[in-house]
C-alpha cells in the first residue's frame, strides 16, 4: 500500500499507536524500579503477545500460498507487512535475553543445585544453549520470511507463474519449520516458566494463538483500508465472508487444542502434570480461566456461527477487536502465574507492557505497509480469479 493509497483512518490508527507506545513505554519503564522481577514478567507477557502478529501474519501468508483462495489476496499485503518486523521482535528480545535470572527458575544455581529434576534437565535448559536456540529460532523465521516478500516482489515486477510456484512451494516447506520451530520456542520462553511442566501440545497451542491474533488483527486493519476504492472494490461481501469462515474455524481450533491439552492430564492425573492446572485454578486464575471459556470461545463461536455476522465487516472488525483482548486474558492466565507467584497480582506494568510494545510494533508495520501498492495484481492466480468473477 503507498503512502497516497492509505486511508486517513489507518493514519490515525498509526498516530494513535505511537501515544500508546510511548505512554506504555514509559510505564513499563517505571515499572523497573518497582522491582526488575515486575518488569521482566511483564515484558515477556507484553512480547509473546507482540510476537503472535508477525509470526501469525507468516502462517498466514503460508497458509494463503498454499490454498490460493481469493480471500488471501485481498489481506496479503497487510500480511506481508507485519511479516517484515520479524527483525524487530529479534531486537526487542535483548531485554528477555539480559533478564532471564529474573523470570526462569532454571537460571537460577542455588535452586538448580537442590532441585534433582532440574539437574536432569541442564543438558537443554542452560543459559547458553537456551541463548543459541533464540538466535536459531530468528534466523529461520527472517530466512523464510525474507524469502516470502522477495518471491512476492519478483512476483510483482516479472507477473510470471514461476513466482507463484515458488511461494507455494516455500509455503509448504515454511508452515512445517514455522510450527517446529515456534515449538521449541514456546518451550523455551513460556513453558520453561515452569520446568517441572511439560506438554507436547503446548507449542502447537501457541502457533494457533499466533494465527488467530494475526487474523483479527488483519481484519481490523482491513476494516479501515477497505475504504480504498481499489481495495473496496474487491474487498467484496463473500471474500470477506472466507476470512470470517477461517476466524471461525480458529476459534473452534483453539478450544480443540486447550481442552485436549487438559483432558488428557486431567484423565492421567499424574503429579508431575496437574501443577500446571493446579496454579491455574486458584488464587483469582480460576476466574480468568472461566471467563476464558466463555469470552474466547462460546460467545464468538456462537457469533460467528450465524451466516449474517460473517459477511458484516464492521461487524465481524468489533469481534475481532474484542478476540484480541481475549488473546492477552489468555496470555496472562498462560504466562503470569508458576511456581513463585499463585496469586493473582495485578500490576499497571501488566498492561503498559503489551500496549507500549504493541504500539511500538504498529509504527513499524505501518511503514512496511506504505512500501508497497494496496492490492496483489501481477499474480497470476488472482488474475484468473477475477477474470473468472468478470465472465460470469
Amino acid at each position: 500500500m503507498s503512502r497516497d493509497e492509505i486511508p486517513a483512518a489507518l493514519s490515525q490508527l498509526r498516530t494513535g499507536a505511537m501515544v500508546l507506545g510511548v505512554i506504555g513505554v514509559a510505564g513499563l519503564v517505571l515499572s523497573y524500579f518497582t522491582g526488575p522481577e515486575v518488569f521482566f514478567r511483564s515484558y515477556l507477557y507484553g512480547y509473546m503477545f507482540v510476537l503472535a502478529f508477525p509470526l501469525g501474519c507468516m502462517g498466514l501468508l503460508f497458509l494463503h500460498h498454499l490454498v490460493g483462495g481469493a480471500w488471501g489476496f485481498i489481506i496479503q499485503r497487510i500480511l506481508e507487512a507485519g511479516a517484515q518486523s520479524i527483525w524487530l521482535m529479534a531486537v526487542l528480545f535483548v531485554p528477555i535475553a539480559l533478564g532471564g535470572e529474573h523470570l526462569y527458575l532454571w537460571m537460577d544455581a542455588d535452586v538448580v543445585a537442590h532441585d534433582v529434576i532440574l539437574q536432569g534437565k541442564t543438558p537443554y535448559l542452560n543459559y547458553g544453549f537456551w541463548l543459541i536456540r533464540a538466535a536459531v529460532y530468528f534466523a529461520i523465521w527472517l530466512g523464510l520470511c525474507t524469502l516470502l516478500i522477495r518471491y512476492s516482489k519478483k512476483q510483482d515486477e516479472t507477473g510470471e507463474g514461476v513466482w507463484s510456484n515458488r511461494l507455494i512451494r516455500l509455503s509448504g516447506i515454511g508452515m512445517v519449520i514455522y510450527f517446529i520451530s515456534m515449538t521449541f520456542a514456546a518451550f523455551d520462553w513460556a513453558m520453561s516458566l515452569e520446568p517441572h511442566w511439560f506438554s507436547t501440545i503446548y507449542g502447537l497451542i501457541f502457533v494457533e494463538g499466533q494465527g488467530l491474533s494475526a487474523l483479527a488483527f488483519s481484519i481490523v486493519v482491513l476494516s479501515v483500508a477497505r475504504r480504498n476504492a481499489t481495495l473496496g472494490k474487491v474487498a467484496t461481501v463473500d471474500r470477506i465472508h472466507d476470512i470470517g469462515k477461517i476466524q471461525f474455524a480458529l476459534i473452534a481450533l483453539w478450544a480443540y487444542l486447550n481442552f485436549s491439552q487438559f483432558l488428557i492430564i486431567w484423565y492421567a492425573n499424574l503429579p508431575e502434570e496437574i501443577t500446571w492446572y493446579a496454579h491455574r485454578t486458584q488464587g483469582g486464575y480460576e476466574y480468568l480461566a472461566a471467563f476464558l471459556i466463555f469470552g474466547q470461545f462460546l460467545l464468538p463461536f456462537f457469533l460467528l456461527m450465524t451466516r449474517l455476522t460473517k459477511r458484516r465487516m464492521h461487524t465481524l472488525a468489533a469481534i475481532a477487536v474484542y478476540l484480541l483482548v481475549m488473546r492477552l486474558v489468555d496470555l496472562y492466565w498462560q504466562l503470569m502465574p508458576t511456581e513463585r507467584h499463585l496469586e493473582l497480582d495485578l500490576h499497571f506494568a501488566h498492561l503498559a507492557a503489551p500496549l507500549g510494545l504493541f504500539g511500538v510494533w504498529f509504527v513499524v508495520f505501518y511503514w512496511n505497509l506504505g512500501r508497497r501498492s494496496i492490492l496483489v495484481e501481477a499474480d497470476p492466480r488472482w488474475k484468473e480469479k477475477l477474470a473468472h468473477e468478470h465472465a460470469h
